[in-house]
């Protein structure tokens, strides 16, 4: 089949797309990459086409300013509003000709709409269990403090869903008109007409996480994490490598792609909850920024290493509680603090509390040393999250979510024979 793999999001989104995609390459499948220009690096081999906005750049700098979660969203739709007719036009050039769309939530309306408009089908992949249920809360706002009943996991779902239909509406439908010339989707959005023609999900993450819901169809299938391995040629450096020979395990604290109103601070706040802890850490830059002026004894600073590879030599991973880092974190077997900043963050943390393997969570806008400090004394204390995360580990890299995932894809070329 011809395939287009579509994400608009950070590298944490697009990361495990561009690992769908080489296993669909593998596979024997023509498939082409659709993103943003930063990461195509990811997947040198595949023919990529890139969606022509710096989002790391505008993202970066405007969420920077503040780091709150309405300033990101505000950010967000702003950027999308600007951005929209361009991407949709690239995204609907580069996937010209496919047999099969799949898109990551985040192009999820765009490619929808492209297999409207050309009658084609589509799988929508999800980073996160976004599929209403009464078993568990949405993944989009946060998680309650007390356990709700089923009907009101339920409604948290569509409440979920319609702060986000509503925030991007004008500009969906906009984007609908202008591009593929297709009337726009009714005031409640898409969701009743796709669950009625019961469109085929992945979830892409471990149902040891998050079990399936026993109340979706079974058109959604959790079919486990994709990742993404280093390149075979990648090497550590070798005083990377020099610190970690050195001593005991350190702990690793990044925040990926959130950016923060005052870099240096939080770096100030890693330290002396670092010192109060004593133990030793790796502080990964991301796109915040956190660069540490002075480097101490017992502190190594990197601007980014392959998780695969950095993680397992950790004793504990302190990060914003992103899809991707929880399914590396988890792989690897360690335990997790989650400073979350915003959206399905919030969920992932309460997910691994839940599960025993992240004993803490600390919002980013309360973080300060005493709290941290007093986190990594638990973490690196009590035996309880370092047993749960490691049994966690052995399950997550027994599955192989992208075999599960290709063979559901493949599925649907019988389907779009028949069409």
């Amino acid at each position: 089949m011809r395939i287009a793999v579509l994400s608009l999001g950070s590298r944490g989104d697009v990361q495990p797309m561009a690992a769908l995609a080489q296993a669909l390459l593998r596979r024997g499948h023509e498939v082409r990459l659709v993103t943003h220009p930063e990461f195509a690096e990811l997947v040198p081999q595949i023919d990529f086409r890139p969606v022509v906005t710096h989002l790391t750049a505008g993202f970066e700098r405007r969420f920077a300013r503040d780091g709150s979660p309405l300033t990101t969203s505000r950010v967000m739709i702003g950027i999308a509003g600007r951005c929209a007719h361009d991407w949709w036009t690239q995204i609907r050039d580069h996937s010209a000709g496919v047999d099969l769309l799949v898109s990551e939530t985040t192009a999820f309306s765009v490619a929808a709409s492209l297999s409207e408009a050309w009658s084609i089908p589509y799988v929508n992949a999800c980073l996160q269990p976004f599929a209403p249920t009464r078993r568990f809360p949405s993944p989009l706002l946060r998680p309650p403090v007390v356990p709700m009943p089923g009907w009101m996991n339920l409604l948290h779902h569509r409440i979920a869903q319609q702060l986000l239909w509503q925030a991007f509406r004008s500009i969906t439908n906009n984007a609908r008109r202008d591009v593929l010339k297709l009337e726009p989707w009714p005031l409640m959005g898409p969701y009743a007409q796709i669950s009625r023609e019961r469109l085929s999900v992945l979830m892409a993450y471990s149902r040891h996480v998050v079990p399936p819901a026993p109340d979706w169809e079974d058109n959604l299938d959790v079919t486990g994490f994709w990742f993404l391995n280093r390149p075979s040629h990648w090497q550590p450096p070798e005083d990377l490598r020099n610190f970690l020979d050195a001593g005991p395990p350190p702990v690793y604290f990044g925040f990926g792609s959130m950016g923060m109103r005052d870099p240096a601070a939080t770096v100030a706040i890693i330290l002396e909850a670092v010192r109060r802890a004593g133990c030793r850490a790796v502080i990964a830059a991301g796109w915040g920024g956190l660069r540490p002026l002075q480097v101490p004894a017992g502190l190594f600073a990197i601007e980014t290493a392959p998780h695969d590879w950095l993680f397992p030599r950790m004793a504990a991973i302190v990060h914003h509680g992103g899809a991707g880092t929880i399914a590396a974190a988890l792989r690897a077997g360690k335990p997790s603090i989650v400073v979350p900043f915003f959206g399905d963050q919030f969920f992932w943390a309460w997910r691994l509390r839940e599960l025993g393997a992240a004993p803490v969570t600390i919002p980013y806008m309360k973080l300060t040393a005493a709290a941290l400090g007093g986190a990594l004394g638990r973490v690196l204390r009590e035996e309880g999250p370092r047993a749960r995360a490691s049994e966690l580990g052995a399950h997550i890299r027994a599955e192989d979510g992208l075999a599960r995932a290709v063979a559901q894809i493949e599925r649907m070329e019988p389907l779009r024979a028949a069409a």
